[in-house]
């Protein structure tokens, strides 16, 4: 592997010859930097002067060569600044974007020679073993449909389930947020070790019955309006009653008084009308039609008042009835056949 990488550093003094000026000079631009150990920048520069140049097809042989040089020398800064990295997680991803541009290296045909091609093989196959790829799997409950978010360093994935999430992963911290319908997300955070594989199940949180809906009670205020209305008029119909009944015994009085006069002389009428009976009898009359004279108009208004309240309470009746619980409308249920899966495919990565 020695040879490899003396092969891939020696290409970087190679890329100015053959190339325009304002390609040479980013290359050596590039090569300062891989030179100064800034392995990172020196990548995304190499990487950026390989984009600039046109397909392969449209390139001449030599011009083919020097972009796969390009890409070489791309994928030993990245190979160099995972070797350099500390942490394990950051590693590996560099380690991951070397893999990815010797493989589209491979695509393009850029290697022209067969032991290029070979070394390039072989340069993949170590970073793999480096990197150490791990199965991971995310089970949900079956038959359940669940939206499934898997995030990592440099990292990140969308999965509709079913079928069941699983693939190979870099090692390192993984955060998993589930959501079910009509459920809360469910997080979980797992550490995914290398070569040790690791399945994390996460299922539907177990919800109680929903309570049937209260049936809404009657409201009191009708029947009170309603008592209250019939209790006023039924007083003013008893006080009509009084009233009536006081007239009649004016009524009668007042005639028998008539009636024993009309039977007596002028002297005796006189006499008669001298006396305390008569006088009492008159005041009885008085008394009668003045308290009927009282009775009846309040009789009457008190009536009046309680057929309105009644009237009232049975118009809120209609108004304050209780309402039926309106009816949920069914969801229509959902075809697993008709969900697209969004996934990374292996190799994807996001430059710095």
């Amino acid at each position: 592997m020695r040879s490899i990488a003396l092969w891939l550093s020696l290409s970087v003094g190679m890329l100015c010859s053959g190339l325009p000026s304002h390609v040479q000079a980013a290359s050596s631009s590039c090569a300062s930097l891989f030179q100064s150990k800034q392995y990172v920048k020196a990548g995304q520069c190499f990487l950026k002067d390989a984009n600039s140049m046109p397909p392969a097809s449209q390139l001449s042989k030599i011009k083919r060569y020097l972009k796969g040089q390009t890409l070489r020398n791309a994928a030993l800064a990245y190979q160099k600044a995972g070797d350099a990295e500390e942490n394990a997680e950051k590693a590996a991803y560099r380690r991951e974007q070397a893999v990815g541009i010797l493989r589209r290296y491979l695509k393009e045909n850029l290697c022209q020679k067969a032991y290029l091609c070979q070394q390039a093989k072989g340069v993949i196959l170590e970073l793999l073993n480096k990197i150490d790829y791990t199965q991971f799997t995310v089970i949900t409950t079956p038959g359940k449909r669940a939206i499934i978010r898997v995030k990592g360093y440099q990292f990140k994935i969308k999965h509709i389930s079913p079928p069941q999430w699983t693939r190979r992963v870099r090692p390192g911290r993984y955060a998993i947020e589930v959501k079910y319908e009509n459920r809360k997300v469910i997080r979980k955070e797992v550490i995914v070790t290398a070569g040790t594989p690791r399945t994390e199940t996460v299922l539907t949180q177990e919800v109680t019955q929903p309570k049937p809906p209260k049936v809404a009670k009657a409201s009191p205020v009708p029947w009170i309006i309603l008592g209250v209305g019939v209790a006023i008029a039924g007083t003013g119909g008893g006080l009509l009653g009084f009233g009536i009944s006081k007239i009649g015994e004016r009524d009668q009085a007042a005639a028998s008084l008539a009636n024993e006069a009309s039977n007596k002389t002028p002297a005796e009428r006189l006499t008669m009308a001298a006396s305390p009976d008569t006088t009492a009898r008159i005041k009885t009359v008085d008394d009668a039609h003045n308290t009927a004279s009282t009775m009846l108009p309040i009789g009457w208004a008190m009536v009046g008042v309680g057929a309105a309240t009644i009237i009232t309470g049975a118009i809120l009746f209609v108004v304050l009835r209780p309402k039926a619980p309106a009816k949920q409308a069914l969801q229509p249920p959902h075809k697993q056949g008709h969900h697209r899966h969004a996934t990374t495919s292996f190799g994807t990565f996001t430059s710095p």
